[in-house]
C-alpha cells in the first residue's frame, strides 16, 4: 500500500513554443507498507519513506518527448526472514538512494517510455544460505557498513481509454558490487529480469 505527492517548485525555462520546461523541478515524497507473511519467515511488515525531487531537462511536447532525471532516498525498517528447513536467514536495515533517467512520449491514447537508473544500498545486512562450494555447506556474510550498488534498465507502453489506463513495463536489473565478506559463490553480474502490469480506472 503505498501513497505519493508530487508539487511543483520551478516550471522551468521556454525557448520557443515546443521547447519548454527545461530545469523545471518537483518535489516527490511518498511512504507506504509493504505486507510481509510472518508465515512465510518474515518476522513483521515493513513501513517505507521516500523522499526526493525530479529536475526536468525538457518538457514534452507535440514534437519532442519528455527528459527527466529524479532522485529519491528510501528508509525502511529492520527486515529479518528465516527458512528453518535449510538454516537460511537474512537480517538487513537498509536505506536505497535511487536516481532515474527517463525518456517518454504520449501517442495520443498511447504513451512509450524507455529509462536507466542506478540504486545503492547503505546499512547493514546479515546473509546465510547453503553453498555446496563452502566447507559445512553454508556461506556466510555480515557487513556493518554495507555500501553497495546496481544499475537497472527498463521500457514501458500504457494505452489509455476515456476512464482506464492499461501499462506493461519490463526491464533488467544487474547484480549488486561483490559482497565482501561473503567467501562462497557469488557472482555481480549477473542479471534478473522483471516485468509489472497495471490497470489503473479514473472516476
Amino acid at each position: 500500500v503505498k501513497g505519493s505527492v508530487a508539487v511543483g517548485v520551478i516550471d522551468g525555462f521556454s525557448l520557443m513554443p515546443t521547447v519548454g520546461g527545461i530545469l523545471s523541478l518537483d518535489l516527490l515524497a511518498s511512504g507506504g507498507l509493504v505486507f510481509l507473511g510472518e508465515s512465510d519467515g518474515f518476522g513483521g511488515n515493513e513501513g517505507l519513506l521516500s523522499v526526493g525531487g525530479r529536475l526536468g531537462i525538457l518538457r514534452e511536447s507535440f514534437t519532442l518527448p519528455g527528459v527527466t532525471v529524479s532522485a529519491m532516498r528510501s528508509f525502511g525498517q529492520h527486515v529479518d526472514w528465516a527458512d528453518a528447513t535449510d538454516s537460511q536467514q537474512i537480517d538487513a536495515d537498509i536505506s536505497t538512494t535511487s536516481v532515474r533517467a527517463i525518456v517518454g512520449k504520449d501517442f495520443f491514447t498511447l504513451a512509450v517510455l524507455a529509462g536507466m537508473g542506478w540504486d545503492w544500498d547503505r546499512g547493514e545486512l546479515g546473509v546465510q544460505v547453503p553453498d555446496p562450494s563452502m566447507p559445512g555447506g553454508q556461506g556466510i556474510a555480515a557487513m556493518e557498513d554495507l555500501t553497495t550498488r546496481r544499475t537497472v534498465y527498463f521500457a514501458g507502453v500504457s494505452i489509455t481509454r476515456l476512464i482506464y489506463q492499461f501499462s506493461i513495463e519490463g526491464g533488467w536489473v544487474e547484480g549488486y558490487d561483490a559482497m565482501l565478506g561473503y567467501p562462497g559463490a557469488y557472482d555481480p553480474t549477473a542479471i534478473t529480469p522483471f516485468v509489472s502490469v497495471a490497470a489503473r480506472f479514473t472516476y
